[in-house]
């Protein structure tokens, strides 16, 4: 509580900066960014080696299930030379798969991350249209977006907002919102981050196992278990592209909710002189509620990624 008082006028920014900067979003897409750059240096110099470590046992397991496929079509009097000649053919392309496993991956990962790529490319937050004017009155030079702390550090100060305890008894009525909203983002992000991590330990799971998981490749064509088990690992490294999607739609949702619900009540302006404007629980519900439905779609991102590419 005292490191509140002493940093009210940060407190009072960050806040602002979730709601009417995406703050929140940007957040989780940065910690994202990170986690897939952590992903790509670890494919790039771990995964092979563990891959490798499963193919022989994968390989061995392979055999065996060939000779059980072969001896239940024999029991069946079903071994016929043309499927006996098929059933080659399709352990051989399976082994070659097993062989090349490290690479296809590897692969396959770099084609999810290009997705991500663009999806980032594409989905930007700096082009939302809030439909307020940021602190132009208040050292913001350029209203249209939202400015650093050192721009309007000064005027929040003189308004107020300083760090002082009896700037806080004055302004008790916003502190409190403050409060609530930050926490209810803070377990917003908590989520987001979870998911995101959580994620990207499957991923990487499933890769060091896929040797395992591909060992009736050769059963079934398409519909096969070893088929099903690649497009498990595309969906799961397809989900950051997913999670993008999402965070850029709840940001567009929120724009719109923020111009409707906001913007009348402050005259299309935010400054420092109707912060108290904002910072009350009937303005600050419906944009909470869509960042907490943002965390909650982030969970149903997986689901979303293996719908796109089939694995069910």
């Amino acid at each position: 509580m005292w490191a509140l008082l002493t940093f009210m006028d940060t407190f009072v920014y960050n806040t602002l900066l979730m709601i009417f900067g995406g703050g929140m979003i940007v957040d989780i897409s940065d910690f994202l960014g990170q986690v897939i750059t952590a992903l790509q240096t670890l494919f790039a110099n771990n995964v092979s080696t563990l891959v490798t470590t499963f193919s022989v046992i994968a390989g061995s397991l392979m055999i065996i299930f060939l000779y059980i496929d072969l001896t239940s079509n024999a029991t069946k009097e079903l071994l016929t030379l043309e499927r006996l000649v098929l059933t080659f053919i399709k352990f051989f392309v399976a082994m070659v798969i097993l062989i090349y496993l490290p690479e296809i991956l590897d692969t396959l990962f770099n084609l999810a991350k290009g997705i991500y790529d663009m999806a980032c490319d594409k989905f930007t937050y700096d082009n939302i249209d809030y439909g307020i004017r940021f602190f132009p009155n208040d050292g913001n030079s350029n209203p249209s977006q939202f400015p650093d702390f050192e721009t309007i550090k000064d005027a929040l100060k003189d308004a107020g907002y300083s760090n002082k305890v009896t700037a806080v008894i004055k302004h008790i009525s916003e502190f409190i919102p403050l409060l609530l909203v930050n926490l209810v983002f803070f377990v917003a992000k908590a989520a987001a981050y979870l998911i995101t991590v959580s994620n990207a330990i499957m991923v990487i799971v499933r890769a060091v196992l896929a040797p395992l998981g591909i060992v009736q490749l050769f059963d079934d064509g398409q519909r096969s278990n070893g088929i099903r088990y690649l497009k498990k690992f595309v969906g799961e490294a397809l989900t950051f592209a997913a999670i993008v999607g999402i965070l850029y739609a709840a940001s567009l949702l929120q724009g719109q909710l923020i111009a409707s619900v906001v913007s009348d009540s402050l005259g299309g302006e935010l400054s420092v002189d109707n912060i108290a404007d904002v910072l009350n629980l009937s303005t600050l519900v419906p944009i909470v509620i869509i960042q907490l439905s943002a965390a909650g779609a982030i969970m149903k991102a997986t689901q979303l990624s293996n719908d796109i590419v089939g694995a069910h």
